[in-house]
């Protein structure tokens, strides 16, 4: 495997768990208090979770990679990267294939179709979720200062 291959994130994989807060899950509160907090996330996104989320723990990309430099990117950019950022970038035509293979990696990156000028159809732009965003530049900080 390459150098980096498999390692997890920093230490810091956090549990994710949507529409929920820290005051609804301690274990000091309520059932009021808890059903409440229930009722206000179903309220959120209109469901209510039968298990728990699982943690949010990616796996780092091999250093050197595409994958790893896609990261890299999204975790510092307010808007994402398309396919035509990429090929500016001199990255070359496989935006697609180091997307995917950070999604394997549990990164969980997002696409939305947008509007492209001179084009007929619409393109998709790349971007991180939250969680996934804070987790690379934990990962990414922690190199750079290794680095140095």
């Amino acid at each position: 495997m390459p150098d980096g291959a498999g390692k997890n994130t920093p230490a810091e994989c956090e549990k994710v768990a949507p529409g929920t807060t820290p005051e609804a899950t301690s274990e000091n509160k309520t059932a009021t208090e808890i059903i409440s907090a229930t009722a206000l996330s179903i309220m959120d996104n209109g469901q209510i979770e039968l298990f728990s989320s699982p943690d949010f723990c990616p796996l780092a990309p091999p250093s050197g990679t595409l994958p790893e430099l896609l990261l890299q990117i999204l975790s510092r950019s307010e808007t994402g990267i398309t396919q035509a950022d990429w090929l500016n970038l001199g990255l070359g035509w496989r935006l697609s294939g180091a997307v995917k293979t950070a999604n394997y990696l549990g990164w969980g990156i997002r696409a939305r179709r947008i509007s492209h000028a001179g084009r007929a159809r619409s393109i998709a732009r790349y971007t991180l979720a939250p969680a996934a965003k804070q987790a690379a530049l934990k990962l990414y900080a922690g190199a750079a200062n290794a680095s140095q």
